[in-house]
């Protein structure tokens, strides 16, 4: 990483996404996935049984703009990390057409099994665009 940080003259900009339910309060979705269940409890994050969705409204697909940019005075380095959530309602079919796409793998680890039947249910409900 060192090399590559010595390196660095060009802002790198790179986004991942992911879909997190909220389930209560929905004050801290930004800060926390409410299904995760308390922060305190949370431990290393592998063995937590998290609470699936029950309904489409619990679900928001969270997008993450990650920078790294050298700055010009100081040499200095800055990661920087900007949040986007929106819910998923009204553009599920369009996602689940890409989510239908994911190996197995790729799946578990986007944590489908706790969203992915809310969505699957409302596909036939969508209204078709003429």
């Amino acid at each position: 990483m060192g090399r590559y940080f010595r390196k660095l003259t060009s802002p790198v900009v790179r986004f991942g996404y992911f879909f997190q339910t909220v389930i209560g309060n929905e004050d801290d979705e930004l800060a926390w996935g409410s299904s995760l269940g308390p922060e305190d409890t949370y431990g290393d994050g592998h063995s937590h049984e998290r609470q699936p969705a029950t309904s489409i409204g619990q679900v928001r697909l969270r997008v993450e703009r990650q920078s790294l940019r050298r700055l010009a005075k100081s040499g200095a380095i800055v990661f920087t990390v900007r949040t986007y959530m929106r819910g998923v309602e009204g553009i599920e079919g369009e996602l689940l057409a890409a989510i239908d796409e994911w190996p197995p793998a790729v799946a578990e680890y986007k944590g489908q099994s706790g969203w992915g039947h809310v969505m699957e249910s409302n596909r036939h409900k969508q209204t078709p665009v003429i």
